[in-house]
């Protein structure tokens, strides 16, 4: 079966694993979950209750490029949202594939400073090959 060219389905398998690496990393149990905020339902990647954890995955390599920082802003937002709604404070967490992807969301720009004003933490998960090399692969199709 042919795949269209934007298919994101190798990213959404490799989010999994950025999330159960993160989830060894820290200890805690983290799972997808869908939280009812009475006005809407928003997916999270990665959940859990106690201790309060609240992460959003990015399965991409290198520098993100055009709009691609906007999914990663967005994904906060929905995690500060969410902790807002909620009224409990989560440890909000954006994990990434590699250092390249993280490094805008760390440096002296105004979008990385927001996330450290509202306590925002970035891990990077260190990946199988195997999952690394569907996701370069996912990457060059996408890029028409």
């Amino acid at each position: 079966m042919l795949r269209h060219p934007s298919d994101s389905s190798e990213q959404r398998k490799a989010e999994v694993a950025l999330i159960a690496g993160l989830s060894k990393e820290l200890g805690v149990p983290l799972q997808k979950r869908e939280l009812d905020l009475t006005t809407c339902t928003i997916q999270i990647d990665g959940y859990s209750e106690n201790p309060p954890i609240m992460c959003e995955a990015w399965a991409h390599r290198g520098k993100p490029k055009g709009g691609q920082p906007h999914k990663v802003l967005t994904d906060a937002f929905k995690l500060l949202f969410a902790d807002t709604v909620l009224g409990k404070i989560h440890r909000k967490i954006l994990v990434f594939a590699d250092e390249a992807a993280r490094k805008p969301f760390v440096e002296d720009k105004w979008q990385a400073q927001c996330l450290k004003h509202f306590g925002f933490e970035t891990y990077v998960v260190s990946l199988p090959e195997k999952i690394l090399e569907m996701i370069d692969r996912a990457q060059r199709r996408q890029r028409r």
